[in-house]
């Protein structure tokens, strides 16, 4: 893992749906600093049947530069189904920045280039700070 995303312009939110919420929150603060937020899912959990879902959520996910998972702790009961998994896997595949944000939860979190924070706060400090370089 390495310590700081490379200069981001776009993000795409990645967590369990149960955490929706609090994403809204977190994209609020990326678009306060001039960050484009690619992902719609938070604001739409539900309303599409899953196939759309997912086609929608590959759509915002590559119009973004890079993806920031928000992991679960050990026996969270908000584990989720694992679509955030798969979104990993397209960021890691397609060579986008990466950042996790929380425990890492297997071996692809601690690949070089992988950038992991413990908190938000932590995550948003070194995104903001890394925009703002040309």
């Amino acid at each position: 893992m390495s310590n700081g995303p490379a200069s981001t312009r776009s993000v795409y939110l990645s967590a369990s749906t149960a955490r929706a919420e609090q994403l809204t929150r977190c994209a609020d603060d990326l678009r306060s600093a001039g960050i484009e937020v690619t992902c719609r899912w938070p604001w739409h959990v539900g309303e599409l049947d899953p196939e759309a879902a997912a086609a929608a959520d590959l759509e915002d996910l590559a119009r973004a530069d890079t993806l920031i998972s928000f992991t679960q702790g050990p026996g969270n009961p908000h584990q989720g189904r694992g679509g955030r998994h798969v979104e990993l896997g397209v960021a890691l595949g397609r060579e986008m920045s990466v950042v996790i944000v929380g425990p890492p939860e297997h071996a692809f979190h601690h690949l070089a280039g992988v950038h992991a924070f413990p908190n938000w706060e932590s995550a948003l400090h070194a995104i903001v700070g890394r925009a703002r370089v040309p």
